[in-house]
């Protein structure tokens, strides 16, 4: 191909990413998506508020990733906007920015193949895997996490100067702010910069410079503030032992919502917090794994199978119910899926593998730094958490850059070698048995749940005070799983609001059965009860709120009064004897 037709056609896949990202942006527009950030996104959104208002935030720690929510402060803070279709904006011109770079990458890896076209075609697959779009849609971190993986990457292609490798780092470190996986990707950097040129030291401490800049605040704000030696935030515990437990395959689609706030109360009371509580899962995780090492080692297989696996695996939340039909239901169209292309890019890292000789002497060479090598290096580096924590479509994302450079690499050399009749070779028998495998049959439970998708559906319209529908999809969603403990919650509170409060209180019941000291359900339930005229159960309620641990004064005083109502003097009395900051509360 001339170079003409080369560039007409980058030029041409550069115009379908804003195509499509522009479609995705006025498609969503249409949905109640559009107006609500949900669970991550939600808290995300909601810190970046308080931090563009001079609010405290974090008073117990960096349990997620701070580096999100400051740059979402600060685009608050130059717009004046707290608009979320801005942040989506930039988003989606990240996503055209990080395909623009894998095209100038995969035409440089391209390029010592005879396959100059092959970075058009990296660009096109990344722009065409619907997950790309779903989370540049979202108020998450994938798209600023990879177009800053990319462009380390792309600095890196031009050259190893000292100031290049101090940027690539720095690029890094702000990915390992936003989510600390990042920190093995910067890892990887390092490892390979320091074998692509070992007669000297500066790249990889260039590199290695740049992640500690970056990440010097918030390593300055751990050791400062909370007293704390750590350069990320301190959330992977939980996220450890939900995918490393005998019951990981439960554990690991616990969804936000009661359940998994039923097992977070696992922890004693003093350790639910900041630091304390990331040490008890990850101590909880590692003695379970030393207790069945065998029985761990299955489920990093399982998971291994899984994390290739054709199947879109949802974490927090499921994006196919947002594609399952409506106004964004082509994204799920899109060509492109994770299975297919990954036995391409199993085939293309044998391409990718350089044969050069590497730097060996203190003085300028041509030799090949081994541009190969750092993306294989980069794909097993972010594809290592999607297997040692959990199975999700939102780690395994960040493999996917990586991929899309291998797999053009891969169809080229799959295609001359049926083209020449060779016969295969071992690693083309490994290509062949990794082309199974995102086939091969895994649990049903990763599959779409509808009563999950009415869920949602009726979350959106509680939120948009929309009660009417909101009702009718919580009822629904407890048909399609009648398990769906918020979906209990939600409806109790729609009809609550409504003055049907006997059947709120009946799914309330079902709540308390299953989890019968969460506090605010408690709270609830005596509301209810007292709505209804019983005054003793409404007591009795509050006072089982009371005694979940916690600062529980203002329950107290509370249950004081319910008590006094209920005529039950003496137990008001005995409560305000023993606890003297509610008959402080009282005088």
């Amino acid at each position: 191909m001339d170079s003409r037709n080369l560039q007409r056609l980058e030029w041409g896949v550069i115009a379908t990413a804003v195509v499509v990202r522009a479609a995705a942006w006025l498609s969503m527009a249409q949905t109640r998506f559009a107006g609500h950030p949900l669970v991550d996104a939600s808290t995300y959104f909601d810190q970046a508020r308080k931090l563009a208002a001079g609010k405290e935030v974090f008073p117990e720690g960096f349990y997620q990733p701070p580096g999100y929510p400051f740059l979402l402060s600060l685009i608050q803070r130059v717009t004046g906007s707290e608009s979320l279709d801005i942040v989506r904006g930039i988003q989606l011109l990240l996503g055209v920015l990080t395909t623009i770079m894998l095209i100038r990458i995969g035409r440089r890896l391209g390029h010592k193949a005879g396959l100059a076209w092959a970075g058009a075609v990296s660009g096109l697959l990344y722009t065409l895997y619907p997950t790309t779009l779903l989370f540049e849609l979202d108020l998450l971190t994938p798209a600023w996490t990879s177009a800053a993986a990319v462009g380390a990457v792309a600095v890196l292609t031009g050259g190893m100067s000292g100031r290049r490798c101090l940027v690539a780092g720095l690029l890094l470190g702000v990915a390992a702010s936003l989510h600390p996986t990042y920190l093995l990707a910067g890892l990887a950097v390092v490892a390979w910069a320091w074998w692509a040129d070992r007669a000297r030291l500066l790249p990889a401490m260039a590199i290695a410079a740049g992640i500690s800049l970056a990440l010097a605040p918030v390593t300055t704000i751990n050791l400062v503030q909370y007293k704390r030696l750590s350069a990320t935030s301190s959330n992977a515990g939980i996220n450890f032992y939900m995918g490393n437990n005998v019951q990981w395959r439960e554990t690991s689609f616990l969804r936000p919502g009661l359940r998994f706030r039923k097992l977070a109360l696992e922890s004693a009371p003093h350790k639910r917090d900041g630091h304390a509580r990331n040490d008890y899962w990850m101590d909880r995780a590692w003695q379970e794994i030393a207790d069945a090492p065998v029985a761990w080692a299955g489920t990093l297989l399982t998971k291994a199978h899984w994390s290739l696996h054709t199947t879109e695996i949802p974490r927090n939340e499921d994006y196919r119910c947002r594609t399952s039909g409506g106004a964004m239901a082509w994204m799920g169209w899109l060509p492109v899926q994770f299975g297919w292309m990954f036995p391409l890019g199993l085939a293309g890292c044998a391409v990718l593998w350089p044969r050069a000789p590497v730097v060996k002497k203190r003085k300028k060479s041509k030799a090949d730094p081994g541009h190969g090598r750092l993306i294989i290096g980069l794909w097993i580096a972010m594809h290592l958490p999607v297997i040692l924590f959990i199975v999700s479509d939102r780690y395994r994302l960040a493999t996917w850059p990586f991929v899309a450079l291998a797999a053009p690499l891969g169809a080229a050399a799959l295609f001359r070698l049926i083209r020449d009749r060779r016969r295969p070779s071992l690693w083309w028998i490994v290509v062949l048995a990794g082309a199974v495998v995102p086939w091969l049959p895994i649990d049903s439970r990763t599959q779409m749940n509808p009563g999950w998708c009415a869920h949602v559906s009726a979350n959106l319209a509680y939120m948009d005070g929309d009660m009417p529908t909101a009702e009718a999809g919580y009822r629904k969603a407890l048909v399609l799983d009648e398990n769906d403990l918020d979906a209990h919650n939600w409806l109790a509170r729609t009809l609550a609001r409504r003055g049907a409060v006997d059947e709120a209180a009946r799914h309330v019941e079902v709540i308390l059965s299953d989890f019968p000291d969460h506090f605010p359900t408690l709270k609830f339930m005596a509301g209810l009860r007292k709505r209804q005229g019983n005054l003793d159960a409404e007591a009795d309620l509050l006072f089982r709120a009371y005694r979940v641990p916690g600062k529980r004064t203002s329950t107290g005083v509370k249950t004081v009064k319910a008590l006094r109502a209920a005529g039950r003097a003496d137990e008001a009395r005995a409560l305000i004897d023993a606890d003297p900051e509610v008959a402080k509360r009282l005088r």
